[in-house]
């Protein structure tokens, strides 16, 4: 994640690049993340720890509306597949919108 967000700083161009990289192996990089956290779920077990993770985003309420909408309504379904707990800040947008956020998440 280090990795990509600094090319995020980079010019508009590649910043561009890879969004596009980003958005054609989205699902690529939902089952390397899951691999992360199967690897942290097992490493946690076997040391008789609670095993089950929790991923806490925050800072998400600032995204621009459009973005939060394509993460959240196009893309919620990818971010379901997370094999870990899952907690987002949301624009108030988001909740108060005609097509609810419930509607995606529990």
């Amino acid at each position: 994640m280090t990795k990509v967000k600094a090319l995020m700083k980079g010019d508009v161009e590649r910043r561009t690049t890879v969004r596009q990289r980003l958005r054609n192996s989205g699902n690529e990089l939902v089952d390397q993340v899951n691999l992360l956290v199967d690897h942290a779920t097992a490493k946690l077990k076997e040391k008789g720890r609670p095993h089950e993770l929790l991923i806490v985003q925050d800072d998400l309420d600032r995204l621009p509306s459009e973005v939060a909408r394509r993460l959240y309504f196009d893309h919620g379904d990818m971010l379901k597949q997370l094999r870990a707990h899952l907690i987002f800040t949301v624009p108030i947008a988001m909740v108060l919108a005609p097509w609810p956020i419930g509607t995606v998440f529990e």
